[in-house]
């Protein structure tokens, strides 16, 4: 009963060219898999414990915690140039 049925799955052209395909791409995904180069769905969750990690975050902060403010006051000293005398006007980088 079983053997007749794999072998009509087996005779039937398309049925055989789905089978082919099908095991081909699970072959192909469980290689990629094998050498890390597939993460399939898995690649989409994002790791809470990365995110969560107090040092990071505070480090974060103190790089960031003054750049508003050197923003608004190197606009403030761009507008100011820009009035003053627009033919002298020199920009210097700063890096924040």
């Amino acid at each position: 009963m079983l053997t007749n049925k794999i072998t009509f799955l087996l005779t039937n052209k398309k049925i055989h060219n789905l089978l082919i395909i099908v095991v081909i791409a699970f072959s192909l995904v469980g290689a990629l898999r094998y050498l890390d180069l597939y993460e399939g769905y898995s690649g989409q969750n994002i790791n809470v414990e990365q995110t969560s990690d107090k040092s990071l975050l505070e480090k974060i902060d103190k790089t960031t915690e003054n750049t508003n403010i050197k923003i608004n006051e190197m606009d403030t000293k761009l507008e100011k140039m820009k009035t003053s005398n627009p033919d002298n006007l020199v920009i210097e980088k700063e890096q924040i």
